[in-house]
């Protein structure tokens, strides 16, 4: 068995890789206008418990303790919201 945070990183990883190209455009610009509004960004950063707390079901069935699975779930959904908010207001 993998790590927990490196079980969450290939399987947000894997999901991304599977977002066709016209719609990871979509995902951007919606994301820039996140970035851009405060208070959407707020809303962001609040809604992504829902996506905590799967992440958390998914290590559940990896033998993972519940304060691991919470902590790497955290610290992957975090990591992931700066990114896209930075990637969103990029040129690349």
């Amino acid at each position: 068995d993998e790590p927990p945070l490196t079980a969450v990183v290939r399987g947000i990883r894997d999901s991304w890789n599977s977002v066709p190209e016209p719609a990871a455009e979509a995902v951007r610009e919606r994301l820039r206008i996140v970035a851009e509004t405060p208070s959407l960004a707020g809303a962001l950063a609040a809604g992504s418990r829902a996506t905590e707390d799967a992440i958390v079901s998914a290590l559940a069935g990896r033998a993972v303790t519940p304060p691991a699975a919470r902590i790497a779930a955290a610290a992957v959904v975090a990591a992931l919201n700066a990114s896209l908010l930075e990637w969103a207001v990029g040129t690349d």
